[in-house]
C-alpha cells in the first residue's frame, strides 16, 4: 500500500529536501528580517558616507517592497558617486521626497534635484510678491506735462518720501529726501528716450542689463551721482513693493550696476591753500582754515554754534549729521583756536559761501596755468581731506586721524597714507641713485648746447 509520501510528485519532494535551496531561502529570510525596521515593515538603509562628510547613516527607506528598496538604495549609490552629499542629506531629512526622486530620475535630472526644488520653492515664495508688482507697475514716476506746474516734478517720491525713516540724526531724513528728488529729476531729464514722459514703475522694472548699460555709458554726471540715482531707485522699489528683498527690486539692482567712485587726490600745498584764503572776503576769511583744522563736513560746520565750542580746552563738539558714529569732538591747537572763534557760526548761507569759494578757485587756478580759466580742483568738502592728509604728513598716527575724522573704519583713513608712502619710496630711490654717473636730464624741446671750440 503506497504511503502518503509516495503520492507526492518526485520533483516537489526533491525541492523541499534540497539543502542548497533551503539555505538560500533561509539566508534571504534572514537578510530580509535584518534589513526591515520590524517584521513585515519597511526596509532600512545602513550606509557609510564618511567620504562625503555625512558619516554613517541609518534610516528607514519608506518602502516594504524589496524591488523598490533595491532601486532606492541604488539611487543613494549613484548620488554618492557624484559626490552629491547635499541631496543625500535632503533625502535623509525628508526635505526631498522619493516621489521627487522618481520624477527627477525619470527626467534625467537627478543631479539637479536639489536646485530644481529650491527654484520651485523660490517661485512659490515670489508668487505673492509678483502679485504686488502687478498692483504697482502702473504707478507713474513723474507727472504729465499738462498737469499743474507746481506738480510737474515727482509723483512716487512725493508719496513715498514723507513716509521714509532715513537716519536718526536731526534733518537727515530731509537731506536724503532732497537728494532722492534731485536724482529723480536727473533720471527724468537726462534721456527722454530711456523711459519717456509717461514712465511708470512697470517701465522701470522692464529695463534689461543692456538698457541700463547703454544709459550708464551716456551718463554725463559723476559716478557718485549715478550711485545716488541707484540708491533712490532701490529705496522707491523697496517702498512701493513692500519689501527690499522683493525679486523685482533685487533684479533691477543687479542689472543697474554700481559705479566705482575713484578717490580724488587733493593735490595742493599749504602755500596754495593760503592763496585761496587770500581770495576770500574778509568776513569769510577764517572759514576755510576752520574746516581744515576741524575736518568737519560742510553740513556739520553749518550746524555748529558757539555752544559747541569749548574755549578752555580748545575742543569743537561735532553733532554728526551723516551717521551716529559721526558725532564726536575735535581738538584744535591753542595757538590756532582764534580761527575757530572767527568762523563759528557761519555768517552766510551755503550757496553764498560756495560762490565765493568758486571765485577763489578760479583766481588761483589762473596763476597755476589752468586751461580756459578752469578753477583749482579743491572743493569745500576737500578741506576735510586736507585735515587728514596734512595730519598724516605731519607725523600723526593713522588711528589718531581716524578718530579726529570720525571715520567708521580704518580703511577709510588709510587713503592718506598713499602720499607719504610714495614719498618714502621716492626718497629711497633717490638715495640709491646718489653718486651714480647718470647725466642730468635734458628736455626734448631744448637740445643740449655745444661749447664753442
Amino acid at each position: 500500500m503506497p504511503t502518503p509520501l509516495d503520492t507526492i510528485p518526485e520533483p516537489m519532494r526533491d525541492s523541499t529536501r534540497d539543502p542548497a535551496s533551503r539555505d538560500a531561502r533561509s539566508s534571504r529570510d534572514a537578510a530580509d528580517k535584518r534589513n526591515r525596521t520590524r517584521a513585515g515593515g519597511s526596509f532600512r538603509f545602513d550606509r557609510d558616507f564618511r567620504r562625503l562628510g555625512l558619516g554613517r547613516m541609518q534610516f528607514t527607506s519608506g518602502t516594504a517592497d524589496p524591488e523598490e528598496f533595491k532601486y532606492r538604495n541604488g539611487v543613494l549609490t549613484r548620488l554618492a558617486k557624484r559626490k552629491l552629499g547635499d541631496t543625500i542629506h535632503a533625502i535623509h531629512s525628508g526635505t526631498v521626497s522619493w516621489d521627487d526622486v522618481h520624477r527627477a530620475d525619470g527626467e534625467g535630472r537627478l543631479h539637479l534635484l536639489l536646485s530644481d526644488q529650491r527654484e520651485e520653492q523660490r517661485r512659490k515664495q515670489d508668487a505673492p510678491w509678483m502679485e504686488r508688482v502687478a498692483e504697482v507697475e502702473s504707478l507713474r514716476l513723474w507727472r504729465r506735462p499738462q498737469e499743474p506746474a507746481d506738480a510737474t516734478i515727482v509723483t512716487v517720491l512725493e508719496t513715498v518720501a514723507p513716509a521714509m525713516t532715513v537716519g536718526s540724526r536731526p534733518n537727515s531724513d530731509k537731506t536724503t529726501r532732497r537728494r532722492y528728488l534731485t536724482s529723480l529729476r536727473s533720471l527724468r531729464d537726462h534721456d527722454a528716450d530711456f523711459l519717456g514722459p509717461l514712465a511708470t514703475i512697470g517701465d522701470l522694472l522692464d529695463k534689461s542689463l543692456l538698457d541700463w548699460r547703454a544709459f550708464s555709458d551716456n551718463w554725463e554726471r559723476s559716478p557718485s551721482d549715478w550711485n545716488h540715482l541707484r540708491s533712490m531707485i532701490s529705496r522707491v522699489l523697496s517702498e512701493v513693493l513692500g519689501n527690499k528683498h522683493h525679486t523685482a527690486r533685487v533684479r533691477t539692482m543687479e542689472v543697474m550696476k554700481k559705479r566705482i567712485v575713484a578717490q580724488r587726490p587733493v593735490d595742493i600745498t599749504p602755500a596754495m591753500f593760503a592763496e585761496l584764503m587770500d581770495e576770500m572776503p574778509a568776513h569769510l576769511y577764517a572759514i576755510p582754515m576752520a574746516l581744515v583744522l576741524t575736518g568737519m563736513r560742510i553740513g556739520e560746520y553749518f550746524s555748529t554754534t558757539v555752544r559747541d565750542l569749548s574755549p578752555h580746552t580748545q575742543v569743537v563738539h561735532v553733532g554728526g549729521r551723516k551717521t551716529e558714529g559721526s558725532e564726536g569732538s575735535v581738538s584744535v591747537a591753542p595757538e590756532l583756536w582764534h580761527w575757530i572763534e572767527a568762523a563759528v557760526p557761519c555768517p552766510v548761507s551755503y550757496r553764498t559761501l560756495w560762490g565765493y569759494w568758486w571765485d577763489a578757485r578760479v583766481a588761483v587756478g589762473k596763476r597755476y596755468g589752468m586751461i580756459d580759466e578752469e578753477p583749482l580742483d579743491v572743493r569745500l568738502h576737500d578741506l576735510r581731506h586736507l585735515h587728514g592728509q596734512w595730519a598724516v604728513d605731519g607725523g600723526a598716527q593713522i588711528d589718531e586721524v581716524k578718530t579726529s575724522l570720525r571715520h567708521a573704519s580704518l580703511n577709510m583713513t588709510t587713503r592718506y597714507l598713499y602720499r607719504s608712502h610714495g614719498r618714502n619710496v621716492a626718497t629711497s630711490i633717490a638715495t640709491t641713485l646718489q653718486g651714480s654717473a647718470v647725466k642730468p636730464a635734458v628736455r626734448q624741446d631744448q637740445p643740449p648746447s655745444t661749447e664753442a671750440g
